[in-house]
């Protein structure tokens, strides 16, 4: 056997292997500067723009879908007290209440509308406990509750209690949507941060320049829909306020995919922060 070739195939081989990882090396640290640099040039456009926001979280989370039933209709005596109760599979149907609920706007934001959560938990709403604060719409009279999974709202038609006001400030009527048994499917999976989303959104011309972000959360919304189960999926969710109206983007928080935009109304909004 001739050592002394051996040594120098063996030598030549090391030398190869270290020069691939140098490069790869070199080359990687360069694919992390480019990344970084594009960051921080989308954080200028936003403001040379005039996009405006009150965060950019890098805080990820682990979440799972959620699975459940169909959604329901459910219907109940506005007294809470040995009233009758409908389940139905109507799209909503409105209910009007015995004694309208006075909401004092000249009050704290946080405080304004305790009288209707205390009403929601009262036990005059079926499962009102599953629900909490979400949106007040003042264009349309609407403050909007949502059903909630392990402090994560779920954004949903299917999941909604809406209650709409009169000219006075006076809760009147009501329509709830409810899914039933909310649960875990699958393993939890790591989702995008808000600063990625918002920068998707950016990168695919969805903030329009002088455009505000009024809302932004972590929430989920349903993505299946069949006769005897529904999907939600963690998305991130934006109201972005433009010319005077307020638009909800939806970015799917694990597959970083546009949910098709929703145009609401032509108002600002108050939200839970």
């Amino acid at each position: 056997m001739d050592f002394k070739r051996t040594k120098w195939i063996l030598i030549a081989v090391f030398l190869a292997l270290n020069i691939y990882l140098v490069f790869t090396y070199i080359d990687r640290r360069g694919v992390v500067t480019t990344k970084n640099q594009q960051e921080i040039n989308i954080q200028q456009e936003l403001i040379n723009k005039n996009i405006t926001y009150s965060s950019l979280s890098t805080r990820q989370r682990s979440l799972p879908l959620i699975k459940s039933q169909p959604a329901q209709t459910l219907i109940q005596n506005p007294e809470g007290q040995n009233g009758t109760l409908s389940v139905t599979s109507e799209p909503s149907k409105v209910f009007t209440l015995y004694r309208p609920i006075v909401i004092d706007f000249s009050e704290n934001e946080e405080t304004r509308y305790d009288p209707l959560k205390d009403y929601v938990n009262s036990g005059a709403i079926i499962n009102g406990e599953s629900y909490d604060f979400i949106a007040y719409y003042p264009t349309r009279r609407e403050i909007v509750f949502t059903q909630f999974v392990n402090t994560v709202p779920v954004i949903d038609e299917s999941t909604t209690l809406t209650f709409y006001l009169n000219g006075e400030g006076e809760v009147i009527s009501y329509t709830q949507k409810y899914a039933p048994d909310l649960v875990p499917q699958g393993v939890n999976r790591m989702v995008i941060s808000e600063k990625d989303a918002i920068e998707y959104l950016y990168l695919n011309d969805y903030l329009p320049d002088e455009s505000q972000i009024v809302t932004s959360k972590l929430a989920y919304y349903r993505i299946l829909s069949l006769n005897n189960l529904s999907v939600y999926t963690p998305v991130w969710y934006f109201d972005i306020l433009s010319d005077d109206t307020v638009t909800t983007q939806r970015v799917d928080a694990l597959n970083q995919t546009i949910i098709i935009p929703e145009s609401k109304s032509n108002e600002a909004l108050e939200t839970e922060q």
